[in-house]
């Protein structure tokens, strides 16, 4: 299985829709430890999560962004990205203001819209991923090696800000596009043949995944121990992916030598839901923090919260916003404002 495939590959979404899975239960540990406090085991859980799954995205938003016209691919990524960011922006901060002041980021309307609209601290993946797009273009023709010292340079950029530091202006969340810069432009080198073959040996190698594991391991150590600068971090992201990319080999060549039987169609269930899943990874996610204050509230008044039910949660969350997007993306004008498609069910193009 290689990393070097043509088109929209069943692994990458397969990787994005793990992805997508591990943010939102990322986001139930966290908005659950706010109240109830996370410890042992599940601590450790929620700091692996949120050690590899943004930067998986944005490793395959990099890997995805392939030359092509430049003013077709600009306004592609203002429809998907920018308008339905607007949007949800918009509504969360009247959600706010009308029904729960408590969640106000700032203490002030006025304030709250500069900071939802000048610094995108609300949904701030749209700004980054967006700034990071628009600088694409310019790196498209760079040769492989120029793009890997970019990485390099990148990393020890991060690194120096880390120890010092050092911030970068928070309009359009600059100063976060400026890290996971190192994994959408790690991604774009692996879309070229050379590093893409490469790297495929690497990880398919005996010893990878131990290799993996054990740098995970130590990194995340660094980490908790309050000493996480760039270079630790981007270590530990990179070594945690590698067993997911192999997990994912592994269950596709399973897959492949079943014909028929119970887990032929439990693979075949479990590849529609990731296809659907990846479908819609940023409706899902912008929809992800009005859902999950729903589903707290529900649980919380009905059964309680315990950590069993934040895996219901998730997967309560990310169906309710699957539903959604079917159900908008039928509906003319009003699919383009959440970054949808029309659908072909409603006749219209």
């Amino acid at each position: 299985m290689s990393l070097m495939e043509s088109g929209r590959s069943k692994k990458i979404d397969d990787l994005k829709a793990i992805a997508m899975i591990l943010v939102v239960l990322g986001h139930a540990f966290s908005y659950y430890e706010q109240t109830n406090g996370l410890g042992g085991i599940w601590y450790l859980c929620k700091e692996v999560i949120y050690a590899v799954h943004v930067p998986l995205f944005f490793v395959i938003a990099g890997y995805l962004c392939r030359p092509r016209a430049v003013k077709g691919y600009l306004w592609s990524k203002v429809c998907r990205i920018l308008i339905p960011f607007y949007l949800f922006a918009l509504l969360k901060v009247m959600y706010t203001w009308l029904f729960s002041v408590e969640f106000s980021h700032t203490g002030g309307f006025w304030s709250d819209i500069a900071e939802v609209f000048y610094a995108g601290s609300v949904y701030w993946f749209c700004y980054a991923l967006f700034v990071l797009y628009l600088i694409a273009p310019l790196l498209w023709k760079r040769k492989s090696s120029t793009l890997l010292a970019i990485v390099v340079v990148l990393i020890i950029a991060n690194t120096v800000r880390d120890y010092f530091g050092i911030r970068v202006t928070s309009f359009l969340q600059m100063n976060t596009a400026r890290y996971y810069s190192i994994y959408f432009i790690a991604g774009m080198c692996m879309n070229r043949r050379e590093i893409g073959e490469k790297v495929t040996r690497i990880i398919a190698g005996k010893r990878a995944v131990v290799l993996a594991a054990l740098a995970a391991a130590a990194m995340l150590w660094i980490d908790l121990s309050g000493f996480g600068v760039a270079v630790f971090r981007v270590i530990e992201a990179f070594s945690l992916m590698i067993p997911l990319y192999r997990i994912l080999a592994a269950r596709e060549r399973c897959t492949a030598s079943q014909k028929a039987g119970a887990f032929y169609r439990l693979m075949r269930l479990t590849d529609k839901t990731f296809e659907t899943i990846a479908r819609y990874t940023l409706q899902i996610m912008l929809f992800d923090s009005f859902f999950k204050v729903v589903l707290f509230q529900i649980f919380g008044r009905t059964t309680g919260i315990n950590i069993g039910i934040l895996f219901v949660i998730t997967a309560l969350n990310i169906g309710m916003a699957v539903v959604c997007c079917k159900v908008i993306e039928r509906i003319p004008y009003v699919h383009f404002l959440f970054g949808l498609q029309l659908s072909r069910k409603t006749g219209r193009s």
